[in-house]
């Protein structure tokens, strides 16, 4: 019973289209995500001291005064309530767009390169997907509002390593391996210097001197790192490929993590979210033990 339950999952997971469970699912996480980090930078932001972006042009800092944030915090609730419920779609997710463009310009206006971005482009691009649905009522909405968000993530990765390439060309990893360590350096004292934490520093060290015994072993973690981003592509042909590609892709963040002490959690938890889907199997699991152990028994 329980193999053919973990069967018929799978195999519905990697259909060629996305059930209203995984569907549910993925609004559920992207929501509970985007309010999280919406919140806190609201009661943590208070000013745009190096404007970035939208932020350029008006002052996102308004948001998140006394006055305004907690009205803002509401209404986003509210617009994920909506959007967790389908009820107007193409106004939630506009909304929903909006707000988090200026919410996220606001932290990256105080000096903090989250890489927000990601997270509002995935409302733009279900907001594509139900407005082409509302002009073509034969569009595939069920594919497109997921499969739009999943572009997003492939251009992501394709384009950071298209940069690498045009900046830098292939000496990114062959000949600018060695000075890897110089940036490890970097980073690590500088979270030293701001923290006193002296561990931060041992560890630096300790990561650059591994990067300089090891020249053709950092090479080849580079390089692959750069054709991971390069192939990232495969996050599109299909469901199975983009579930073992997101592992790898987090395999790569973890090194970035480990290495550089920089963890992006707007940009992992979104890619574990569209392609692992981890609460589509909670909710599943707790179906089939639902059923099998609470359910009244037919005689």
């Amino acid at each position: 019973m329980k193999s053919s339950f973990t069967s018929a999952r799978w195999n519905n997971f990697f259909a060629n289209d996305y059930s209203p469970l995984e569907w549910t699912s993925v609004k559920i996480s992207i929501s509970s995500i985007v309010c999280f980090f919406s919140i806190y930078i609201l009661y943590h932001r208070s000013t745009q001291p190096f404007p970035s972006g939208i932020c350029n042009y008006i002052n996102c800092a308004y948001v998140a005064t006394d006055a305004i944030r907690l009205p803002v915090s509401v209404l986003l609730v509210l617009l994920s309530l909506m959007y967790i419920s389908e009820v107007q779609m193409i106004f939630s997710t506009l909304l929903l767009f909006v707000l988090a463009v200026l919410i996220f310009s606001l932290d990256e206006s105080n000096g903090n390169p989250a890489e927000n971005g990601i997270l509002a482009l995935v409302f733009l691009a279900q907001f594509s997907a139900y407005l082409q649905n509302r002009f073509n009522a034969q569009s595939n909405l069920s594919k497109n509002r997921m499969q739009f968000s999943a572009q997003f993530f492939a251009a992501a990765y394709t384009l950071s390593a298209i940069s690498k390439l045009h900046v830098s060309g292939f000496a990114w990893f062959t000949d600018d391996a060695p000075k890897f360590a110089l940036e490890v350096m970097r980073v690590f004292n500088s979270v030293y210097v701001t923290n006193g934490l002296n561990e931060y520093s041992h560890k630096g060290l300790s990561v650059a001197s591994f990067i300089i015994a090891h020249p053709l072993f950092t090479k080849l973690i580079l390089g692959g790192s750069l054709l991971l981003e390069l192939c990232a592509f495969s996050l599109m042909l299909n469901k199975k490929t983009a579930f073992v590609y997101s592992f790898l892709l987090l395999a790569f963040h973890a090194g970035i993590f480990y290495t550089l002490n920089i963890f992006f959690p707007t940009i992992t938890l979104p890619l574990i979210v569209f392609f692992i889907n981890p609460l589509y199997w909670l909710l599943s699991g707790a179906g089939y033990v639902y059923a099998t152990f609470v359910t009244p028994k037919v005689s």
